[in-house]
């Protein structure tokens, strides 16, 4: 008869095995749903920063649309149609970049060379000449706009806005056409 005191069982080197085959197991499964987690939260960064610059392309575009409109308005002062985009201000660089302070074509009407867009926290608007109180976001968003005059009495307005995200450079562009519709 054995005593039970000193009897070792086989048993017990067996438990240890599995709870490292547990723990192995719990280790990939933790491993994965971090991955996927990652990759989800890359996603959704990707689909925001899309979202921005659809919406700052579609702002370029109506930016345009206003100056063009402002001509309207100024017709019957001897202002013509699109007199913004002629003459020297865009004759010899198409790129310019605006921002809710271009009200008309003096002021605010910047060559576009790349510069980015800044954020305010405050206001949420995006634009050049933020007010410095307001403690203005660089971002990584550059949108230029492109006037080309056609030689129909039209213009054709693309809306360019590039960004990074992930280290991957990614571009938008919107186009739009305006017509003189008061001759």
């Amino acid at each position: 008869m054995q005593n039970s005191k000193y009897h070792i069982s086989g048993k017990s080197g067996q438990s240890l095995i599995e709870a490292m085959v547990a723990i192995a197991i719990a280790t990939v499964g933790f491993i994965g749903i971090a991955s996927l987690l990652a990759q989800s939260l890359y996603l959704a960064k990707v689909i925001s920063d899309q979202e921005t610059a659809t919406y700052l392309a579609s702002e370029g575009i109506e930016l345009a649309k206003n100056l063009l409109d402002h001509d309207i308005n100024l017709a019957s002062f001897g202002v013509p149609w699109g007199s913004c985009w002629n003459g020297g201000k865009t004759l010899n660089d198409p790129h310019v970049e605006l921002d809710y302070g271009s009200v008309d074509c003096s002021k605010h009407f910047i060559p576009g060379h790349g510069d980015p867009l800044y954020y305010d926290p405050v206001t949420h608007y995006y634009g050049y000449n933020l007010p410095a109180a307001d403690n203005p976001v660089k971002t990584g968003f550059v949108r230029e706009i492109i006037i080309q005059k056609d030689t129909n009495p039209d213009m054709t307005v693309l809306s360019i806005v590039t960004w990074a995200t992930g280290g991957y450079s990614q571009s938008l562009t919107l186009e739009d056409h305006f017509y003189n519709w008061k001759p």
